[in-house]
């Protein structure tokens, strides 16, 4: 597996496109890394795997992520698959939430698993806002 920066991960999935653009601004927060958000990725052959998922893929993923931060026990994987596309993934909270600079915050693991088969591991933090969206820290 090669590691790619967080950087070149988010300059993928922007150069992805168009399906970016559909997603709402909640959506987007929930599930797209900050840029200056230091991550581990791994991916087989390449990178940004995230950005070949479909909207509906994405959506799944966000309600994945929104719903394991706020409810997941430390260490407790939980899983999203589109069975339309075969595309999904994991999110795996690795830190209790704690407060930080007055927001609930917390680290997690995340793989993306295409329907062929190639994954990509990715380890962030999210913060929630006041509104119980997440965003990439």
């Amino acid at each position: 597996m090669t590691a790619i920066s967080r950087r070149h991960a988010l300059t993928s999935m922007l150069a992805a496109g168009a399906a970016l653009s559909v997603l709402g601004a909640r959506a987007a927060r929930a599930d797209m890394p900050g840029p200056d958000h230091p991550a581990k990725k791994t991916t087989p052959g390449g990178g940004g795997l995230k950005a070949r998922l479909t909207p509906a893929d994405r959506e799944m993923n966000r309600k994945c992520i929104d719903k394991t931060l706020n409810e997941a026990p430390t260490g407790k994987t939980w899983t999203w698959k589109n069975p339309k596309t075969g595309n999904g993934g994991t999110v795996t909270p690795t830190t209790p939430r704690v407060r930080d600079a007055g927001r609930v915050c917390r680290s997690f693991d995340e793989t993306i698993t295409l329907k062929d088969g190639r994954s990509e591991k990715i380890s962030a933090r999210a913060c929630r806002h006041n509104d119980g969206s997440w965003s990439i820290a």
